[in-house]
């Protein structure tokens, strides 16, 4: 006997396929004399998960189930797909006032130079994010949809975790120790 379990997907009406994951992010900085120089990037995680391949077989031992939700072997697959969109926020030379024109080119130079590219390194580190991954499961339930649905949840829940967590892990690796750096103003003519 086969019974048929929908894939795993969202609620009618809900939004896409894709949930925000709670964002990270990375700063970094420098001064020039007393002013103080930031840029941030912001990973945006989002990822989405869904089922296929379904196998749903007879099965015991899963407790009281009764006639109207038997108990069954579902296997197949969780199709989970992760993005991120990283965003850069990086300052300008010009909202910096009291500096001379010398001083405004060697605080854009440490912006462009050194602080864009640190911010870089970050957006390729949560680019690792970005993929699919796909996961064999098998359960043994009460035939039940939204059992079903919760399952299949909690396998993708658990590698978006991981695989927020090792992101963020080598993101503040390329802060350790803090990212800082240092823009001279001397010697410039006024």
């Amino acid at each position: 006997m086969r019974t048929k379990i929908n894939p795993s997907r969202p609620k009618k009406g809900s939004s896409p396929f894709f949930r925000p994951a709670p964002n990270f992010i990375a700063h970094g900085g420098g001064r020039a004399g007393s002013l103080r120089i930031e840029g941030r990037t912001a990973a945006n995680y989002s990822h989405a998960h869904t089922s296929q391949n379904e196998t749903v077989t007879p099965a015991t031992g899963c407790g009281r189930c009764g006639r109207r939700a038997p108990c069954v072997e579902i296997s197949g697959q969780v199709v989970s797909t992760f993005t991120t969109n990283p965003v850069v926020t990086l300052p300008r030379a010009s909202q910096f006032r009291g500096l001379n024109d010398c001083q405004r080119q060697r605080v854009q130079d440490g912006i462009d130079n050194v602080l864009s590219p640190h911010e870089d390194r970050h957006v390729a580190t949560f680019r690792t994010y970005d993929g699919e991954l796909t996961t064999p499961f098998t359960f043994k339930l009460c035939q039940n949809q939204r059992v079903f649905n919760s399952r299949v949840r909690a396998v993708h829940t658990q590698l978006e975790r991981q695989r927020r967590a090792q992101v963020q892990a080598a993101s503040v690796a390329l802060d350790t120790p803090p990212f800082f750096f240092n823009v001279d103003l001397t010697n410039c003519p006024d």
